[in-house]
């Protein structure tokens, strides 16, 4: 190179690509864990232990091509600033949010008929299960840890006497839609 920066190894390379690799599965693995599209146990996992992981490896790997290579900005700015989107994006629900407002005709258009279903797709939710009770057509999903629960599509409103019988919390979000946890 003619500013008298050293390439950088083949070896380096190959280990910031790792790092770059291994953070974008982070990346996807706490998306799908916030879409509920997988269980519980993985986001969990690779949203504390794998963000440390990638977090190190990806300092120890910039702090050498900055040493040994002088070039530090592009290789430490940009997963910083890929790391902060995701995490911002996160943190503000956003991934909930699109999966929601793209699913929710599809949850009302479903809970028309309430005919019971196992593991099927309804919008961008997985269903395990759909139950009617007491007027109202419950969607379960996956990805609860000791609890139940998914959306409820209630058109009389909440089930009052019912919550306190059986335990369950809801949370209105929008029309006759609310999301309902069973609690064990």
């Amino acid at each position: 190179m003619g500013d008298g920066k050293p390439l950088p190894s083949t070896a380096w390379r190959r280990g910031i690509t790792v790092v770059y690799g291994f953070g974008i599965v982070v990346a996807l693995v706490t998306v799908a864990g916030s879409l509920r599209w997988i269980d519980w146990f993985w986001p969990t996992i690779t949203g504390f232990y794998g963000v440390v992981a990638c977090v190190l490896s990806w300092f120890v790997v910039s702090i050498v091509g900055a040493v040994r290579y002088r070039q530090v900005w592009a290789y430490i700015l940009a997963p910083a600033l890929v790391l902060g989107l995701i995490g911002a994006a996160d943190v503000a629900r956003l991934p909930e949010r699109a999966q929601f407002a793209v699913s929710e005709s599809a949850l009302i258009s479903a809970a028309a008929e309430c005919t019971p279903v196992d593991g099927e797709w309804v919008g961008a939710y997985r269903v395990e299960r759909v139950a009617q009770f007491h007027g109202a057509c419950l969607f379960y999903l996956r990805g609860y840890f000791m609890d139940r629960g998914g959306f409820a599509v209630m058109p009389h409103g909440p089930l009052r006497d019912e919550r306190r019988q059986f335990n369950v919390s809801t949370t209105h979000l929008t029309g006759d839609v609310y999301l309902f946890v069973e609690h064990f």
